[in-house]
């Protein structure tokens, strides 16, 4: 049997999953928000490199993590809060028994749009974000926009939803750095 063959079988998305037994050190990284927790949860639950925990909520909690220079403490405190809000939502499939990767991605769409909407309720979101704008726009490409709307609408309508609520100054610096990406993107294929 082919091992492209062997993965497609073993990560079917409805398929019930378990391989590692229930990890306490991994039951601290996630009431910490540390991004361990979801490699943790992937030696689990494996879904491989195309199921939602390595390729969204890995790729962009440790991409949270290498950045955060470019955030004022104010900022840093909020993405720590909202990395322990992600994570929360899987401790309960984390101890479970068994799992499928649809129900791991559907539990990964739930929590970005619920905890980005936690973040947008504080009174001083949009002088948050307008304070950390540079930081906020490193964090997302053209490419981890484009992942972020293949994912789920949800996720992507939520994004803008938020940003528009803040003033047109946000959705136009928004869009704005979108067009510039999506430039750079074009540039970079040529």
């Amino acid at each position: 049997m082919s091992g492209k063959l062997w993965c497609d079988l073993f990560y079917t998305s409805d398929r019930k999953i378990r391989y590692k037994n229930v990890s306490p050190v991994c039951q601290t990284q996630a009431l910490t928000g540390n991004c361990d927790f979801y490699r943790c949860f992937e030696r689990r639950f494996p879904c491989g490199r195309d199921g939602y925990v390595v390729n969204h909520a890995t790729y962009f909690c440790d991409k949270l993590k290498l950045n955060t220079q470019y955030f004022n403490d104010e900022a840093k405190a909020a993405i720590n809060a909202s990395n322990v809000c992600l994570i929360s939502h899987f401790r309960s499939l984390y101890q479970g028994d068994s799992t499928t990767c649809e129900t791991i991605k559907q539990t990964g769409i739930e929590a970005i749009v619920e905890c980005n909407a936690r973040n947008a309720a504080r009174p001083d979101y949009c002088q948050l974000v307008r304070n950390n704008w540079d930081g906020y726009w490193r964090l997302f490409s053209a490419r981890d926009m484009y992942k972020l709307a293949r994912l789920s609408t949800r996720v992507w309508s939520s994004l803008i939803v938020q940003s528009f609520n803040c003033g047109s100054e946000s959705l136009q610096g928004a869009m704005g750095s979108i067009i510039n990406q999506i430039n750079l993107l074009k540039d970079y294929l040529g």
